[in-house]
């Protein structure tokens, strides 16, 4: 695949130049709608370690968010999600087989516990003016896990919620988040 033989030819420098690639053609498509159709805003849709304004990548300075926002200053909004529990598709890093997962955020003090328990999902809500209110707005500023899975994943992964979180601080890295207390799948289509 192309991402692998952009692997194979950036070694360690991998996550930079990939999020670079991604910042680059997400710059050539706001260029274009606006240029040819007078389209803004767009929205782009991606994992929450590549949107995020801040890095908790392990060895990439500047990911996919961080690049946009410095580009684009307050016009990237970066919305960030979280779940409880999630049973999601993504290819078995061991075998490569496409298959489903499963993990639970039960470990204290994080975001996704505190609504969990609150019950509120689904649940949108703008970091940023939650910012306002001192409590609150000190508790989204400390680093704390947040669920960031990438494109494959494994059993043992799951075992260890390092493996499948970044830490971060949730009003530095997102001005929304989504919350929904349980996702399930997509239904994979098939084209006959």
């Amino acid at each position: 695949t192309l991402a692998n033989h952009r692997r194979g030819l950036a070694g360690k420098d991998y996550g930079p130049l990939r999020d670079g690639f991604m910042a680059e053609q997400v710059s050539w498509i706001v260029d274009f709608e606006s240029s040819f159709y007078a389209s803004e805003p767009i929205m782009i849709a991606g994992n929450n370690g590549h949107i995020g304004k801040t890095t908790a990548t392990f060895g990439t300075e500047k990911v996919l968010g961080e690049l946009l926002s410095d580009q684009y200053g307050d016009a990237y909004f970066a919305i960030g999600t979280e779940c409880y529990e999630s049973t999601f598709l993504a290819p078995d890093s061991m075998t490569g087989e496409r298959r489903a997962f499963s993990i639970q955020n039960s470990d204290e003090g994080r975001l996704a516990l505190l609504l969990h328990g609150l019950g509120l999902s689904p649940l949108y809500f703008d970091v940023s003016a939650a910012k306002e209110d001192s409590p609150l707005g000190d508790y989204l500023d400390e680093k704390q896990p947040v669920t960031s899975i990438g494109e494959s994943f494994s059993e043992a992964l799951s075992e260890n919620i390092s493996f499948y979180t970044q830490s971060l601080s949730p009003a530095q890295t997102y001005d929304a988040m989504i919350f929904i207390d349980t996702l399930t799948p997509s239904t994979m289509l098939t084209v006959q």
